[in-house]
């Protein structure tokens, strides 16, 4: 089946993708926070339960079913495994080794990681344009990390960890595709923090000691925040955009994660931009809107997708 890519990206699903990367980008002032009173480990594994319960609650409250059927419980267990157990491993423990400019630059390496897994599995093919799009997006990045990456010898563990992080993330997005349209969202996305929160769980037990937790004020509502809005809420419509557009071009959007973060840093903290950043910062816009801008050519879309009438 194929979909003209006129058709494929709309102000609406551009607002959601929007929304999902500022939600996102406050996940980590929300870390950072949290991290004052409690375990790496320990916190990511309470934000995957906490997050994964409240999904699986709402399924209840709007009369969905919490049951996944047959083989889709292997593509659940897979992201679950990816997008949480890796994912928050790598944003809890890899960020801290390593400056801020670097980790931005290694975490936004996942759409390009992604696009090549979408190429091989899905079948989404970038045009010439569209390469040049990805490849300005990511050149964005590294211009707005630049004035925050240390000249010294970086941790390999660092960067290794940021960039198992940004493999299992981009692993979960093509399975997510895959799965859109054949799985409740509530339900999915509850059971995959569920299932994925279960490892962290055990490595927090045997390297970490829950005891450690300081149960102010500021760690609970960073915990609740985290996870209702920046986890649960931020999952949900992104698992929904998943239905309606090709992985690649949502995807696209990631690159607007570290700009939101500079632009809170400027709003909230006093930080300033330099000329390098801002530059990062049109030169990342410029690359969104040339993978996403319709080109009239045919892709085609994995018949495991949801036929979605927008599509």
């Amino acid at each position: 089946m194929t979909v003209s890519d006129k058709q494929r990206i709309t102000l609406p699903i551009a607002m959601g993708a929007t929304l999902v990367m500022f939600l996102w980008a406050t996940c980590f002032p929300l870390i950072k926070i949290g991290l004052l009173d409690a375990p790496p480990i320990t916190f990511a594994a309470l934000r995957a339960g906490l997050s994964g319960s409240v999904l699986l609650m709402a399924t209840f409250f709007a009369g969905q079913s919490s049951v996944i059927s047959g083989t889709d419980w292997i593509g659940i267990t897979m992201v679950g495994l990816t997008a949480t157990t890796i994912g928050f491993l790598g944003m809890f423990l890899g960020g801290a080794e390593i400056s801020p400019g670097l980790a931005t630059v290694v975490s936004n390496m996942q759409p390009l990681i992604a696009a090549g897994l979408a190429w091989m599995v899905l079948g989404e093919r970038l045009s010439t344009l569209q390469q040049f799009g990805m490849a300005a997006g990511f050149g964005g990045i590294v211009l707005i990390g630049m004035p925050n990456m240390e000249l010294a010898v970086p941790r390999l563990f660092g960067i290794g960890l940021l960039l198992f992080a940004a493999i299992g993330l981009a692993i979960s997005n093509v399975l997510l595709k895959r799965l859109a349209g054949r799985v409740e969202v509530l339900a999915a996305m509850g059971w995959q923090l569920m299932i994925g929160g279960i490892p962290l769980a055990i490595i927090s037990i045997n390297f970490e000691d829950f005891r450690e937790i300081v149960w102010s004020s500021r760690f609970v509502i960073s915990l609740v925040v985290l996870s209702v809005v920046g986890t649960s809420a931020a999952f949900v419509i992104w698992f929904s955009l998943l239905r309606r557009v090709t992985l690649n071009r949502l995807n696209v959007f990631t690159f607007l994660t570290p700009i939101f973060g500079l632009a809170m840093g400027f709003a909230f903290y006093g930080e300033s931009l330099s000329a390098v950043q801002v530059a990062g910062i049109l030169l990342s816009a410029t690359g969104i809107h040339y993978v996403c801008r319709p080109t009239g050519s045919v892709v085609p879309v994995s018949l495991s997708s949801n036929t979605n009438p927008d599509e």
